[in-house]
């Protein structure tokens, strides 16, 4: 069924559970942040959370049911159990600039369950510590690197990015242990394909890479 939205637009989407512990989706357009219910086949979108219209980039639901919503003004947050959706502020030291909040990332290792990694539009990756609620800034070898997507495996962080300046690479790999940026065969091969270093979709399974952009496809 169509939003009810003027432009009918759905730019993010991710399974939920309700209050009740029903079957929601979560879906975030150029506006803001709405659910569909599929029992009655309704969209309902929220107003107030944040002061004025934003886009949402990405939503992701962590084994606790939370959910954490990337928008071009911050981080937003459902807790099922307490049924109330909270904006996350960022400290203005941490981002000074206004930046999109383009991906969210769960730390895997044990021990890190309360590490998040956040994507941005400005070629910082930020680590949030959630239960101290301390962020720190990771810069990105290159400035103009817009972050599409975090995955990780063996304990290092993949990133795949759009890069504005045109310049390769468009993959980075974090290493999380030794926190620096690391070479790996993978990425450097991975990093060839396409005629721009646009690395819009990213999934990292067993020992394959699989990348994408809107314009050419994608490749293993």
């Amino acid at each position: 069924p169509p939003t009810g939205r003027p432009e009918n637009q759905v730019l993010s989407l991710e399974e939920g559970l309700d209050e009740n512990g029903k079957r929601i989706l979560w879906v975030g357009d150029n506006h803001g942040l709405g659910i569909f219910r599929p029992d009655v086949k309704k969209f309902y979108f929220f107003s107030g959370i944040l002061p004025h219209s934003y886009e949402v980039n990405f939503i992701y639901r962590d084994p606790d049911n939370i959910v954490w919503i990337c928008t071009t003004d911050g981080i937003i947050k459902y807790h099922p159990g307490s049924n109330v959706i909270q904006a996350i502020s960022i400290p203005h030291a941490i981002l000074p600039e206004a930046v999109d909040i383009t991906a969210i990332h769960q730390d895997k290792r044990p021990g890190y369950e309360n590490v998040y990694y956040l994507g941005t539009s400005s070629g910082v990756l930020l680590q949030w510590d959630r239960q101290a609620n301390e962020f720190s800034r990771i810069a990105y070898p290159a400035s103009a690197a817009e972050t599409k997507w975090i995955e990780q495996r063996d304990g290092m962080l993949w990133i795949g990015t759009n890069r504005w300046d045109y310049e390769r690479p468009g993959i980075f790999v974090y290493d999380l242990d030794r926190r620096r940026f690391v070479a790996s065969p993978l990425a450097t091969a991975a990093n060839q394909f396409f005629s721009v270093p646009f690395f819009m979709y990213g999934i990292l399974k067993s020992n394959r890479l699989w990348i994408g952009n809107s314009d050419e496809g994608i490749h293993v």
